[in-house]
């Protein structure tokens, strides 16, 4: 499948518009010259790809539709918007015949392993004294 290959850098929950008339789902998605742009989805097309999109893993896109993002779903990231729906072909890297190599994390994102918190001096701020908006914590496993 040709397709853009993209890394989940952010997934957020699925809010309602303004005038509570349907559901839409943020995400960040980045490329591999770590170019980040929003993506979006509406109503029952968020159910259709809950087993998708989840951040950190690579998946390759294409038939996505592509707009100007409008400020709607507050300050873009990127001039463009990138719309998921049911018309849109999502594959899993490692689903991919023959398999695609992942995209390794992002050097835009600051990671600590479960496996260092014991070792980190006391006292660290994991923010460099800056407010922490969001703080996610993930184990695969």
């Amino acid at each position: 499948m040709d397709g853009v290959k993209v890394q989940v850098v952010d997934k957020g929950r699925p809010r309602d518009n303004l005038q509570k008339t349907n559901k839409y789902q943020l995400m960040i998605l980045q490329d591999e010259e770590e170019t980040q742009v929003q993506g979006i989805m509406y109503g029952s097309d968020i159910k259709s790809y809950a087993k998708l999109f989840f951040p950190y893993l690579t998946y390759l896109i294409s038939v996505a539709s592509v707009t100007e993002s409008n400020h709607a779903y507050g300050i873009p990231i990127n001039t463009f918007l990138w719309t998921i729906d049911k018309g849109t072909l999502i594959e899993p890297t490692e689903e991919v015949e023959p398999p695609e190599a992942s995209l390794p994390p992002s050097t835009q994102l600051t990671l600590t392993m479960f496996d260092s918190f014991h070792h980190q001096p006391e006292g660290l701020e994991f923010a460099n004294g800056s407010r922490i908006q969001e703080l996610i914590i993930m184990d695969n496993q």
